[in-house]
């Protein structure tokens, strides 16, 4: 390098001059100035080892590209001046049985919180509004100690035309008090064939009071009348219950057996009768025989054994002290929800009360 210094009017400035030589970028500059990270294109080139690769057919992969922070400039900039597009809100599907204590209002919550998996298993499936929106699992295990709600879902599965059929004349002819009383005590004396049976229910379900589901410790439904002037009969509701039956087993037991089943891979959703609150009588009789302090213990005890073998498990419930205190106890994450109470004669006193959703292993 050769150094010089040169005067101008009178000036004197310092004027360095070098030998120039032309030097090729490396791949690794290359890589630089396209905003590659560095040895980016360094790969097996003809069975060469990476270390071997040469220069050349890196220059190649790096001349084809397009500069990353260039690219990633002009499309961020095009993103700014796009008007946002807010996401639609999501539509649920309703259950086609009408189900105190349903959680079709509690479908925003209960998706977030419920994770994914292989396969979701509801021991309490009920008006079955969480299977009906999920989309989050391949295959569904379904279970109620119910069974009238079991035969309804497996039957409208093995012979829905035949079901439906039989409802649809129920809906059309039967809507009085009287006819409801007949049908009432007519299922009630077990004389029907499965798929009556199950038409029956459907029926029963929808023309009594607020669609409760009560039977007396004889294990006899014993909901009166609704009074209703014309009752809605869920076609395309059904419908819907049907595609998604494709993937479901549907299982008459209790929870024990049905927890029993779960496993690895397995998502676990429990909604049981709820806990009264202190000073309250509650309502747990779904079926006969109720749901006792007792069954609380034990449905935590078994969700824990599920999860012990790899399973998630999701628990709602009402925040009764004893009940907080159980699932605390067991390890669970107690997240507090608002649910609108249903069950009252009059929509003016339907409350909006606290709920509790447990979840292990989520």
């Amino acid at each position: 390098m050769a150094h010089t210094l040169g005067r101008n009017h009178g000036q004197e400035n310092a004027v360095i001059s070098c030998d120039l030589a032309v030097r090729r970028l490396t791949p690794v500059e290359c890589e630089r100035l396209q905003g590659f990270p560095d040895n980016h294109t360094l790969i097996v080139w003809r069975g060469k080892d990476v270390a071997e690769c040469p220069d050349g057919p890196r220059y190649k992969a790096i001349g084809n590209s397009m500069a990353v922070p260039v690219m990633r400039w002009i499309g961020e900039r095009i993103a700014a001046v796009l008007p946002v597009k807010e996401p639609a809100p999501r539509s649920w599907q309703r259950p086609f049985l009408k189900w105190a204590g349903g959680k079709y209002s509690l479908l925003p919550v209960l998706d977030r919180l419920i994770p994914a998996g292989k396969r979701l298993i509801e021991p309490f499936v009920g008006g079955g509004s969480v299977f009906l929106n999920s989309d989050k699992h391949e295959r569904f295990l379904l279970a109620d100690v119910n069974p009238d709600l079991i035969n309804l879902y497996q039957m409208l599965e093995a012979d829905h035309i035949r079901v439906q059929s039989y409802a649809q004349m129920l809906f059309s002819r039967s809507n009085s008090e009287q006819a409801f009383k007949e049908l009432r005590e007519e299922f009630n004396a077990q004389s029907l064939a499965a798929p009556e049976r199950a038409a029956a229910f459907l029926f029963l379900n929808r023309h009594c009071f607020n669609g409760l589901i009560r039977y007396n410790q004889d294990g006899a439904f014993n909901v009166n009348w609704g009074k209703y002037k014309a009752p809605y009969f869920p076609e395309e509701e059904i419908k819907a219950f049907r595609q998604k039956a494709r993937h479901c087993v549907f299982m008459n037991a209790g929870f024990k057996r049905t927890l029993a089943l779960a496993g690895d891979g397995d998502v676990v959703y429990c909604d049981p009768p709820y806990e009264p609150m202190l000073g309250t009588a509650g309502f747990t009789n779904y079926a006969a025989g109720g749901f006792s302090w007792d069954n609380q213990i034990e449905l935590a005890e078994s969700c824990v054994a599920a999860h012990l073998r790899g399973a998630k498990v999701v628990i709602s419930n009402s925040t009764a002290p004893r009940v907080l205190e159980l699932y605390e106890q067991h390890g669970f994450t107690l997240h507090s929800v608002s649910a609108r109470r249903a069950i009252s004669s009059k929509g003016s006193t339907r409350e909006t009360a606290s709920d509790v959703v447990a979840t292990l292993g989520v």
